[in-house]
């Protein structure tokens, strides 16, 4: 499955900038590292690709290999301290924190975010704090040296500053970690990374055949708005987790956990096969009221020469409990 190319006007507000959406949603490329077509699915099913991957969930790993904003990809210690009077913690303060915000590194790709001793990238991390904890802060943040806006912050008796754009007024909800569609015809029971967009503007896809893929750009499922999670059809070497979407119904059940393991169910209401050229990006990204969830993967024929698949099959869901 390549790449699905949109951008976002807000977390909540997605728009689809072109066709190309469907046009790099899922086919093969033959230049890329994966992305020739397997002998099992030389004509009518697709042969996912997978440029620049996403981690696996367990990890929350950004997707750009080079973070943008002060969030951490992994879990390191904290940055020993050094000479420098800029990376020396103060030791006393008169702050008052009279506001509960929550880290929300998620929608950046970052496991959590850096507790700074100054409201600088280049200051010490004191500590990493994760996504969804809560952090005591000012009324409104601060200007840095750096020209970004931070908050100080108070977190387990440490005193720093918080990059502004990585806290939340409101606890984040629990992202999905686990896709599952059990039936007589389907058996999923996948792990959900967490990708947003490559350098070009595109959706990412799952680094492993056997996991799926939510656009963490968008609404977390079971929250109101389009949910996205795509996966690949089948691999260079055989079927991928979403060999046999084609064969879900109407009325199934699709399931997700989500990281506080709670279960949410959608019931699956219209399932679509679309050439590039007609594809509703507007039903699958766009705004809606409903609680939704659409499942996306390859179908059509194999096109030699433009080395991608001709059609994206699309399973629309609605939230039921």
């Amino acid at each position: 499955m390549s790449k699905i190319r949109i951008f976002n006007a807000s977390f909540w507000l997605i728009f689809v900038m072109a066709f190309s959406f469907f046009i790099n949603a899922c086919g093969g490329n033959a230049n890329s590292s994966a992305g020739i077509p397997s002998p099992t699915a030389r004509s009518q099913e697709v042969v996912a690709s997978s440029p620049t991957p996403a981690p696996s969930p367990s990890v929350y790993e950004a997707t750009q290999p080079t973070p943008t904003a002060d969030g951490v990809v992994a879990s390191p210690s904290p940055t020993p301290a050094q000479a420098s009077p800029a990376n020396t913690p103060p030791k006393e303060s008169s702050t008052k924190y009279t506001r509960t915000m929550y880290v929300d590194g998620i929608r950046e790709g970052y496991v959590g975010v850096n507790l700074r001793a100054r409201p600088s990238t280049e200051s010490q991390s004191l500590l990493v704090i994760k996504n969804r904890e809560p952090v005591r802060t000012t009324k409104g943040p601060m200007q840095g040296a750096d020209g970004n806006l931070w908050f100080p912050a108070s977190y387990n008796g440490k005193e720093g500053y918080i990059l502004a754009t990585l806290l939340s007024a409101q606890r984040p909800a629990p992202p999905p970690v686990r896709l599952i569609i059990k039936n007589d015809r389907l058996d999923v029971d996948a792990a959900v990374e967490y990708v947003g967009l490559t350098p070009d503007g595109a959706m990412d896809v799952p680094k492993k055949w056997e996991d799926v893929a939510w656009y963490r750009l968008g609404p977390v499922p079971g929250q109101q708005g389009n949910a996205v999670i795509a996966g690949h059809l089948d691999s260079t070497t055989g079927p991928a987790v979403f060999w046999k979407l084609k064969d879900i119904r109407i009325g199934d059940v699709v399931s997700v956990i989500d990281e506080d393991g709670h279960k949410i169910n959608f019931k699956v209401t219209k399932i679509q096969s679309y050439f590039d050229e007609d594809a509703p990006l507007y039903d699958i990204f766009g705004p809606t009221d409903k609680s939704r969830l659409n499942l996306i993967t390859c179908d059509g024929s194999w096109d030699p020469k433009a080395k991608r698949y001709d059609k994206k099959l699309v399973v629309f869901t609605e939230k039921i409990s």
